[in-house]
């Protein structure tokens, strides 16, 4: 007589006959194909990775354009201000030498139309003659 416990010392694979290897192969069949699986995930984690650093790329060359176009930016209203104060600087010389001008003409006014110097030494220049346009004789 068999008891539950016999049935227990034997393995249900070698019941099978052939030793267990129909049911392996069975098994093998429909088994995953594991080495297929890990070169599928590292070829998908290889893309992720290459998305994200060119998104990176992208995203730094955006940073780095709009930094350039705000250095312009800042550099063009430098040179604004630069030229409008040159502008400005120019008017005051302007006024400034148009004003010498003036007092100057004002000056040579009051010595009449031609110099009233008959020699060179009433101006430093001693033993030399000028015309009556006050120029050098020599």
């Amino acid at each position: 007589m068999r008891f539950a416990g016999d049935a227990m010392t034997g393995g249900y694979v070698e019941s099978a006959g052939d030793g267990g290897a129909s049911i392996h192969k069975s098994l093998a069949k429909k088994s995953p194909n594991y080495g297929a699986l890990g070169t599928t995930s590292m070829a998908e984690q290889a893309r992720e990775k290459m998305t994200a650093i060119s998104s990176e790329g992208q995203i730094a060359g955006a940073g780095l354009k709009s930094m350039g176009a705000l250095t312009e930016a800042g550099n063009m209203a430098k040179a604004g201000v630069a030229a409008a104060e040159s502008k400005a600087s120019a008017t005051k010389f302007g006024a400034v030498m148009g004003m010498a001008g003036t007092l100057g003409g004002a000056a040579i006014g009051q010595f009449g139309s031609s110099p009233k110097w008959s020699d060179a030494s009433d101006i430093g220049f001693a033993g030399n003659q000028v015309d009556t346009n006050g120029r050098l004789r020599y």
